[in-house]
């Protein structure tokens, strides 16, 4: 065989397979992408019905029911799991956090002005969205 040939006989061989492994890299991304964008609205979801679950079992609390009840309940509605649970009020006062002491829930500025605050007093339900290193959060509120 000529040197010429070899190297046709080469090229014949390698764009073919160069061609499958970038189609096979491109669909395994595309399926990624699809998957998470799936399984993300899966868990929000999840997370909504959560929220919603929590809130009625806070209806149920006493209506004199302070600080330390709130942030209590947040504790314990949010133990054993990997998502923070916030308590706020109409006003946009915190009453209780999952991730914060009671001492840090007194001292923590007003929510009023958060996106998804305002997004609850126009739609019933405010959705944000925070990543961080040790879990992804999704905070409906």
């Amino acid at each position: 065989m000529q040197p010429e040939e070899t190297a046709i006989s080469k090229k014949i061989i390698l764009i073919p397979l160069i061609m499958i492994s970038v189609f096979t890299l491109i669909g395994f991304g595309i399926t990624g992408l699809y998957f998470n964008k799936i399984l993300s609205k899966r868990y929000e979801r999840d997370m909504i019905g959560l929220a919603h679950s929590g809130a009625q079992l806070i209806d149920l609390l006493d209506q004199a029911a302070g600080l330390e009840e709130f942030d209590h309940f947040a504790d314990t509605f949010a133990r054993g799991s990997r998502f923070r649970v916030t308590i706020i009020d109409f006003a946009g006062v915190v009453l209780g956090d999952s991730r914060l002491s009671i001492e840090e829930v007194r001292s923590i500025e007003n929510q009023a002005k958060r996106p998804e605050i305002v997004e609850v007093s126009d739609r019933g339900i405010g959705i944000s969205r925070r990543h961080s290193v040790d879990c992804h959060d999704i905070n409906p509120t």
